[in-house]
């Protein structure tokens, strides 16, 4: 009350004097929590113990590197196979196309002497360039069912690799090697972004109104603990349509600038707005 006497005392002498006038802004103080934008739980597609888990809770991950490799020997043999069968069928149609040519030349030597052979002669070339055409569509076919068939073992052989679908960090792991997952029910591991994180924030309900999205907000992260406080400048991103009936509190989400690895998802972040 003291201060804001002689705020209003100050601004008053101010406009005595000619000076211009103070600009008033109030600051709203909030407490969140930093969270992640992109926060993923992996599961597997297939069944078989896990062969080999190369990452371990806390480790910083590119995108595409191996989480959990599942045994693959079974869908490995079924790739090995499946290219064995497109590369004979691939070497079958090479060689039904040179014999189509083969017969079709032979065919247009004969319309060209037709009347040196006899018309059986002729009949019989032409037969034969139509079966090798009928067989050139037949290989074409095999090796187009080779190739799905490919695509398949491929797909079952990558579903046994489990790749990190971003930048991100393993947060929790839910297996060891050899334990025996269900398919698409056991949790394998949480794995989040560093990249997309927000502070989710709970502000006084009489602020509702004031409070725009865009505003800048600045933030301390882990402002009590020294070895890890740091400061940054986000931007108010979106307000929670609801209000807590308990603390009479609304919450909204303030995006936080990519800062490597200093903030992390789960630190308490202390929140400052200003409101002019």
């Amino acid at each position: 009350m003291i201060a804001w006497v002689f705020v209003a005392l100050l601004s008053s002498t101010m406009n005595l004097i000619g000076w211009p006038p103070l600009a008033w802004a109030e600051m709203i103080i909030g407490e969140g929590v930093v969270r992640s934008d992109q926060r993923v739980v992996i599961r597997t597609k297939v069944s078989g113990p896990i062969r080999r888990i190369p990452v371990r809770e806390g480790d910083v991950v590119r995108r595409g590197r191996l989480l959990v490799e599942m045994d693959h020997d079974t869908a490995l043999a079924q790739v090995q196979a499946a290219k064995a069968e497109v590369r004979r069928a691939d070497a079958t149609l090479a060689e039904t196309q040179r014999a189509l040519e083969a017969a079709t030349r032979e065919y247009m030597r004969n319309l060209k002497v037709v009347d040196l052979i006899t018309e059986k002669e002729l009949e019989l070339s032409r037969d034969v360039m139509d079966l090798q055409q009928a067989a050139l569509q037949t290989r074409k076919e095999e090796l187009l069912k080779a190739r799905k068939q490919l695509e398949v073992a491929q797909a079952n052989f990558d579903s046994t690799r489990i790749l990190a679908p971003f930048d991100g960090v393993v947060s929790r792991l839910y297996v060891r090697e050899g334990d025996m997952p269900k398919i698409a029910d056991t949790d394998l591991l949480d794995f989040l972004s560093l990249d997309k994180l927000y502070v989710e924030v709970a502000l006084p309900l009489p602020y509702l109104s004031s409070v725009r999205e865009g505003m800048v907000a600045e933030l301390d992260i882990e402002d009590e603990t020294a070895a890890i406080r740091t400061t940054a400048t986000g931007k108010l991103r979106y307000i929670y349509p609801e209000i807590d009936p308990t603390t009479r509190m609304f919450r909204a989400k303030i995006d936080v600038p990519r800062a490597g690895t200093r903030i992390r998802p789960g630190m308490f972040a202390k929140v400052r707005i200003s409101i002019p």
